[in-house]
């Protein structure tokens, strides 16, 4: 997964607003006291509307390939990332969570658990399980 792109504007008063940008990225704002704070503000402020989108049950953002002097990355918390990269690559196979669940021979609600990024702690061997589920190197690249 890429990044999401944030511009940073510097404020009369010192501070930085940051803007995350992109198609449905619109709410995704913050600030800081200075530019490490700003920094600090976007990576919280991405992982806390990522999971907020999930939990109203909203579709999640691509991240947009938006370039210039004021912009920076920002990739989310490697479990919303999980999250988000899982739910994606089941959908791309035409897979309910049900059937994912069975090819993994988990219960559902153990497996809806590794799609939600406020629940998700999948092990190695889980992540491994997957990927031969999906017949697919989604995670593990050594």
């Amino acid at each position: 997964m890429n990044g999401y792109p944030a511009k940073f504007e510097k404020e009369g008063d010192g501070r930085y607003s940051v803007y995350f940008l992109g198609d449905g990225m619109d709410g995704c704002i913050t600030y800081g006291d200075n530019i490490d704070d700003a920094r600090k503000n976007a990576r919280e402020a991405l992982n806390a509307y990522i999971g907020y989108l999930y939990s109203a049950k909203m579709n999640i953002p691509i991240p947009s390939d938006i370039s210039g002097d004021d912009i920076e990355y920002f990739s989310p918390d490697f479990r919303i990332e999980f999250a988000i990269i899982l739910r994606k690559e089941r959908e791309g196979k035409n897979l309910t969570q049900n059937d994912m669940a069975k090819k993994l021979g988990m219960l559902p609600s153990q497996y809806q658990r590794l799609e939600n990024p406020n629940k998700t702690n999948p092990t190695l061997e889980t992540m491994h399980k997957i990927e031969m589920a999906l017949d697919k190197s989604v995670f593990l690249r050594f």
